[in-house]
């Protein structure tokens, strides 16, 4: 398992890369398109191959989140799943001098309210699913 500290790191870094006005980035990743403006319109001798893994630490929360947001619902907790990834989205890539009131009520205009009790709750258990599958990651 990472330690929170390795999660907080991951977790800044895709604020940075994905939050409010944080894209584009200088520090992403960086498709052929983008190398070809870098270049002045010609191609570089030497490019990353097609497949190459360049995607950096928030890439990879995003990922994460994103495959979190889209995987079928448990029966027994319907949107749950979503709940989860909108709870790690609306606490991390919105502005962080937002109150908790702010957050919550950009969950509700997504048609996700939840208490603030709540909130805390799945905010603690979508960090224990990034922390599980980055640390399966890691560990790969």
């Amino acid at each position: 398992m990472i330690s929170e500290a390795q999660l907080d790191e991951r977790l800044a870094a895709w604020s940075r890369e994905y939050g409010w006005g944080g894209l584009p980035s200088g520090t992403r990743g960086k498709n052929i398109l983008q190398k070809l403006i870098d270049h002045a319109g010609f191609v570089p001798e030497r490019c990353d191959p097609p497949g190459a893994n360049n995607l950096t630490w928030g890439d990879e929360v995003e990922r994460e989140v994103a495959r979190l947001q889209s995987s079928p619902p448990d029966p027994k907790l319907p949107g749950y799943n979503y709940r989860v990834a909108s709870v790690l989205r609306v606490e991390y890539l919105t502005p962080q001098h937002w109150a908790i009131d702010e957050r919550m009520g950009r969950l509700a205009a997504i048609g996700v309210s939840v208490s603030r009790t709540t909130y805390y709750e799945v905010l603690k258990t979508g960090r224990l699913y990034l922390k599980a599958v980055i640390a399966v990651k890691v560990a790969a």
